[in-house]
C-alpha cells in the first residue's frame, strides 16, 4: 500500500472472526473491534492474485479512513455481507464528520460491521418497507441468490456518495492551527 500517502502511516485491515485484523510485516496479526476515523476515499476494486496467492479474482470496497497521521484501508469482498452492511448505511453517512466502524460476529457466526457517527449507530438505509430503488436478489434453480444487480446497485451509490464528499471538502473550512490561548489565564 506504499504511495497511497507518503506523510501517513497505512495500515490494510480485514474483518475475520468478527475483529478487524491487521497483518503485519512480521506475519504477526493484530486485531481490533473497531477502526475510527474521517473518509477520505470509498472504492470497490477488482482484486486479482498474483502467482503465489491462493484465491480467486474478486471486488473489494476499500474504506480509507484518515485519523491524525494514520490512514485505515478497510478492505471487505463487495459481494459479502459485511460489505452489504457498509452498502447499506453509506447514504446516511455525513462525509464531514469521522465514523467508527465496529466488526462482530453475528447472530448466525457470520462475520459483520456496524458504523457509528457522532456516537449513533446506522440501521439500514434500504428497507423493505423503502427500498430507495435497490433491487432484489435474484433465486436461483439452486436455491441460492443472485446479487449481481445489487452490486451494481451499490457500486453506483458508491460514486454518488463520492460526489458528497468532494463537495464537503470543497466548502469545510480548513482546521485553523492551535494557540496556547488559556480563557482562564
Amino acid at each position: 500500500m506504499q504511495g497511497l500517502d507518503q506523510g501517513k502511516n497505512v495500515y490494510g485491515l480485514y474483518v475475520q472472526n468478527g475483529k478487524w485484523n491487521l497483518k503485519k510485516q512480521d506475519g504477526t496479526i493484530d486485531v481490533y473491534t473497531s477502526v475510527e476515523g474521517k473518509i477520505s476515499n470509498v472504492q470497490v476494486k477488482k482484486i486479482t492474485p498474483k502467482d503465489d496467492q491462493e484465491f480467486k479474482e474478486y471486488e473489494a470496497l476499500r474504506i480509507f479512513l484518515e485519523n491524525g497521521n494514520n490512514l485505515y484501508v478497510l478492505s471487505l469482498n463487495a459481494a459479502y455481507s459485511t460489505a452489504s452492511n457498509f452498502f447499506n448505511v453509506l447514504p446516511l453517512i455525513k462525509p464531514e464528520f469521522p465514523i467508527k466502524v465496529i466488526a462482530y460476529k453475528g447472530d448466525t457466526n457470520f462475520d459483520a460491521i456496524m458504523v457509528e457517527q457522532n456516537g449513533v449507530r446506522f440501521s439500514s438505509y434500504y428497507t423493505k418497507s423503502n427500498n430507495h430503488g435497490k433491487p432484489e436478489w435474484v433465486k436461483q434453480a439452486n436455491g441460492g441468490y443472485d446479487k449481481t444487480a445489487e452490486l451494481e446497485f451499490f457500486k453506483e451509490s458508491v460514486k454518488e456518495w463520492l460526489q458528497k464528499l468532494w463537495r464537503s471538502k470543497e466548502t469545510t473550512p480548513q482546521k485553523q492551527p492551535s494557540t496556547s490561548f488559556d480563557p482562564n489565564h
